[in-house]
């Protein structure tokens, strides 16, 4: 029998799509949100590096758009403020597309471990999480 999704874990998971990491916060994973927040802002961070601003655009790269737009609020914030390559070849272009879809993928990823946390009620009880037999 499938149980109902409570409202506080829609909840969840739209604060991990909104901000990563921040899902995790609000369910009291402070590591969790620290480690994967860094690693997918980190991700986007260098492809909108290696791109020179101009690897987020719904219009130039709307396939990859569906992509990056996982990792969130960051994402919608740089296909606004992202530049146009004005007649001159960026080097690693292709490169920071690519690092900025693959961080919203990985978002993805973080979203569906937010609702799976919820989803079994929380830390199985007496593992804090962790795995049967497992060290912690």
């Amino acid at each position: 029998m499938m149980r109902r999704m409570s409202p506080r874990t829609g909840y969840h998971v739209l604060l991990a799509w909104v901000l990563p990491g921040l899902g995790h916060l609000a369910q009291g994973r402070r590591g969790k949100a620290l480690y994967f927040g860094c690693l997918v802002l980190l991700m986007y961070a260098l492809g909108i590096l290696l791109g020179e601003g101009a690897s987020v655009s719904a219009t130039r790269y709307p396939y990859h758009f569906y992509g990056q737009s996982l990792a969130g609020l960051p994402v919608l914030i740089g296909n606004m403020l992202g530049s146009t390559p004005a007649g001159e070849t960026i080097l690693r272009l292709e490169l920071g597309v690519l690092f900025s879809t693959v961080a919203g993928i990985l978002n993805l990823v973080v979203m569906v471990d937010v609702y799976e946390f919820a989803r079994r009620g929380g830390a199985a009880a007496g593992t804090g999480g962790a795995p049967t037999g497992a060290s912690r």
